[in-house]
Order: C-alpha cells, then structure tokens, then sequence
C-alpha cells in the first residue's frame, strides 16, 4: 500500500496503520519487506554478465577476460540470492532476518542495543545496526524514510520483551 507522505499528520496514520497491522497479526508480529534495492540491479546485471561470459568462452574459446568476467558475475549472484536480506520480521520473542535461502533470529535477550544512522541523505539508504552481547554486530540496510520506523518497532518491542522478564 502506498500513501503520500504529503498527507496533513502522516506520521500518525503511519502509527495507526502500524497499531492496526500488529493487532490483526495472529502472532502479533510486523513483517518489513525489503524494497527492491541496488541489490536486484546488480544481480540481473550480474546474471546478463555471466551469460555474456559463457557466449565469449563458447565463441572465443577460455581466455582471461571471460573467465574473470564469469567469476565476477557468480560473485554477484552469490551475494544477491544469500546476503540480501528479504523481509524483517519484529515479533514478541525476537528479530527475524530472512534472505532467500537462510533466516537468523536474534532474540531480544540476546541485544545489547539498536543504533540508526545519523548522517545519511535523504531518500537514500539508511543502516540499522543490532549490536549483540555475544556475537558480532548485524548491519541492516533500509530505505531512509522507512528505517525511522523499522527501528522504532524494533525497539518497542525489543524494550517491552526486556521489561517483561
């Protein structure tokens, strides 16, 4: 759904929204889809790359360039389809990450804090950062006009899971 952010209290039918959408979840979760970043550019370009590799090794034989190219390309693909992440999803019991193939959850226990970048430029790409007791930091990479409040659910509900206990 898309609604303009020129709208007169836009930041209160976002809260709203948002309220609405927790509680109509069975679990209570919000689930954050990724948008089509950078990340899927590179990867079809990637993919049309290796492609153009394997007619170059087909017709011209194995040379360095083509395989340089070739390798270059399943470097991009690799990245694109494992490291990307799809969809954020903040339930009661902790963060899930998901990328195609793989998913993390970090539990709330197991945060030591939630940082959003400061300096960043408007309509560009904002990070969220996780810091962990016992494992290294996660860096997330999300839209800067949406990353205010992806952050703003995590730490909701990162704060009330602690407060529970």
């Amino acid at each position: 759904m898309r609604i303009s952010y020129e709208l007169d209290n836009f930041a209160e039918l976002e809260a709203t929204l948002r309220k609405h959408l927790q509680k109509s979840s069975s679990s209570g979760a919000m689930t954050w889809f990724a948008k089509p970043s950078g990340g899927l550019v590179i990867m079809t370009m990637c993919v049309g790359g290796l492609a153009l590799s394997m007619l170059g090794l087909w017709f011209e034989g194995m040379n360095a360039r083509s395989l340089y190219g070739a390798a270059l390309s399943l470097v991009g693909i690799v990245w694109g389809s494992f490291f990307r992440i799809e969809k954020v999803i903040v339930g009661k019991e902790g963060i899930l990450l998901a990328y195609w193939k793989r998913k993390i959850i970090i539990p709330y226990a197991s945060i030591k804090n939630l940082n959003l970048q400061e300096d960043y430029l408007p309509g560009a790409w904002r990070d969220i950062r996780i810091e962990r007791f016992d494992h290294r930091p996660i860096k997330i990479e999300w839209l800067a006009d949406e990353a205010v409040s992806l952050h703003q659910d995590m730490q909701i509900a990162w704060k009330s899971a602690i407060s529970s206990r």
